[in-house]
């Protein structure tokens, strides 16, 4: 084997191994495609194991098989960050600055499940829990008792339940309504069920969405269910009364 032969192998030998090399140290050189670096280094030590000789070759075979392991770990690992990231999407509202918690809550104008037009705003001075609900999502049908016990608790204070209905059909919502006996108005979104106008303006993308408003407009929790709206809504509520002491 000539000089100049053996030079190009091994240069093909080390130019596999500092691929790799780039591939593991990708963290301290932030490069944006680390995979690309594994994908490199694999055929050129495949190349390098076939012309060199067995010191070399066994050295690059093991170097593939640890970019190979690297390549399906950094793989799976973006799919997993794929996937989570979609399932994040799916479960949780829109990231809006205009229904952040801290921002006023945006006016919601429309019609009752019985087509009587209400708004948001008119309950202005008292504290709302705003619900995403519909019949065909089971976890929202499971809250309504725990509701209806909050409704008939704060009874009386400023306090107001307000649901956002996601039926395509009024009729399953009034039936639902019955049946359960639910004394809170909702907001129907439309013809469009989950895709409506209102569930478009607020981000939501899961059912139930929970919001709670304080009495001077601004959302002050999100995500709250169960037992764990208690104290907050109480909270506000006494929040609310005071200001209403203070003003007589």
């Amino acid at each position: 084997m000539d000089l100049s032969m053996r030079k190009g192998r091994l240069f093909l030998f080390w130019g596999g191994m500092a691929l790799s090399i780039l591939g593991f140290v990708r963290p301290s050189i932030a490069s944006p495609i680390p995979l690309l670096w594994f994908l490199m280094a694999i055929p050129t030590l495949i190349g390098a194991a076939c012309l060199l000789p067995n010191r070399y070759r066994w050295t690059a075979l093991v170097v593939v098989s640890l970019c190979s392991w690297a390549s399906f770990v950094t793989v799976r690992q973006k799919l997993q960050d794929e996937r989570t990231e979609k399932i994040r999407k799916m479960v949780a509202p829109l990231e809006l600055p205009h229904i952040d918690i801290g921002a006023t809550a945006p006016d919601i104008n429309g019609s009752d499940l019985s087509g009587n037009a209400m708004s948001l705003k008119e309950h202005r001075g008292k504290v709302v829990l705003l619900v995403f609900w519909a019949t065909w999502c089971g976890p929202c049908m499971g809250s309504i008792p725990h509701e209806n016990e909050l409704a008939e608790r704060f009874a009386g204070r400023p306090f107001v339940l307000v649901g956002v209905n996601g039926n395509k059909s009024t009729a399953q919502a009034l039936d639902a309504v019955e049946k359960h006996s639910i004394p809170w108005k909702s907001f129907w979104n439309g013809d469009g069920g989950s895709e409506g106008p209102i569930t478009t303006e607020w981000g939501v993308q899961s059912w139930p969405t929970v919001y709670v408003i304080d009495h001077t407009g601004v959302i002050r929790h999100r995500e709250l269910h169960g037992s764990s709206l208690d104290e907050p809504l109480e909270r506000l509520i006494k929040e609310a009364e005071a200001r209403r002491d203070i003003r007589r």
